[in-house]
Formats: C-alpha cells, structure tokens, sequence
C-alpha cells in the first residue's frame, strides 16, 4: 500500500506540471510489474506477481484516472496448490483511498479465473483478495502457462453486485516506467518477471508432487 500511495504520487504530480500530459490525453497501460517469492522456513510456498497499472475507468468514474494494484501468484497453502488473486483500485490523485470491489477476476485469452470455484475476502486498505484451490479448478495449470506464454493478463473487478466490469490489460513484461516532458509514458520491458515467476511456479509443482505422492503412495 504505501508502494502505491508513492507510485500516486508521483504520477499526480507529473501530470499535473505538464499540460502535454492532463487527465484527458490520459496515457493508460502497464506502471510496473514485479517478482516475488515467499518462503516460510526457508522453505519456498509462493510465487507472485505484483502488479500496478493506470487507465481511464469509464464504467464508474466519467472516464477519470485510475491505478489498479495486486498480485497474481500460485501458493502452496494445506500440502496444496492454490491461485491467489489480489486487487485494489484507487483515484489517481495525491490523497489515495482504495476503493473495495465487490468482484475480482483476471483472464487470459482462453481462461478467467470468473469461472473458477474459490473464496473471497476483502484484505487490509480494501483490497479483494480470492483463492481458488488446484484441485477443486484443474484449468489452474493450463490458465498459469497461457499467462506465462502471452506474457500478460487482464485484471477485471466491479464494484457492485451485477455492476459493469471494468477491465485492465497487464503487460507483464514491464519492469518500470518513467514519465518525461518530452516522450511521455517511457516502459522498460523485460522478460526477467515472468522467467523467474515461471522458475519458481516449476519449484512448487514439484513440491506439489511430492505431496501427493506422500498422500496417495507411488505407483
């Protein structure tokens, strides 16, 4: 949260010291993407992808500037597998305030985690955060290697019970942005995030393997 609250900041203020660059002419897309693994023990239980990205939100806002942030990653939660969404959105402004979406989803572009079984619970500073169980949602797999192959996702969420969705494309090769006078929204694209992010998802399916096979016993 306060990554984000920074990042707003930062942005706000460069718009706002350059006309070339208002709320109107507004340049949407990818902020930055990140890798991060998490370890308990030393012992490695999740991969995630964070996220920070701005658009115009038409859907609830008259077309105002917005950023959405989270992650996306693959947990080893229970001797099992899980995909774990998580996603706010806020005002692209100096005073920053999260707003809870009813509904979050991300998609590629043959899977939506829409259509996957999992739960929900709103987090710390309003974020949503969903978890959907490998076992309960086999397409986990084939959804994680399309976004690894596409190298990007969409993140979706509303604000609303059967409110319009808003939709936010995510380049995951992103690794910063700076904004300048003169060129505007300048990204440095990498394939460093999604590589690593794809070396440790292959560390957790070994884990999860193993498990099983403690569970179930070898063939």
């Amino acid at each position: 949260m306060k990554m984000l609250i920074a990042i707003s900041i930062y942005i706000f203020s460069m718009i706002a010291s350059t006309c070339a660059y208002s709320q109107a002419s507004y340049d949407e897309g990818t902020y930055e993407v990140s890798f991060k693994p998490n370890s308990t023990q030393g012992e490695l239980d999740g991969c995630m992808l964070e996220y920070i990205a701005t658009y115009n939100d038409q859907a609830y806002h008259h077309g105002r500037a917005y950023i959405v942030s989270g992650f996306i990653g693959v947990y080893f939660i229970r001797d099992s597998l899980a995909l774990v969404l998580k996603a706010g959105t806020a005002k692209l402004d100096s005073k920053i305030k999260t707003e809870e979406p009813y509904f979050i989803f991300a998609k590629t572009k043959n899977y939506s985690t829409a259509r996957f079984k999992g739960n929900s619970a709103t987090g710390e500073n309003k974020f949503k955060i969903s978890v959907f169980p490998l076992f309960e949602n086999l397409q986990i797999m084939e959804f994680v290697n399309s976004m690894v192959s596409e190298k990007s996702i969409s993140i979706g969420y509303n604000l609303k019970k059967d409110g319009m969705d808003v939709v936010v494309p995510i380049d995951l090769t992103v690794k910063n942005t700076i904004i300048t006078n003169d060129r505007g929204y300048v990204r440095a694209n990498s394939d460093e995030m999604i590589n690593s992010f794809f070396g440790c998802y292959q560390e957790l399916l070994d884990k999860q393997l193993k498990s099983a096979e403690k569970i179930i016993g070898k063939p």
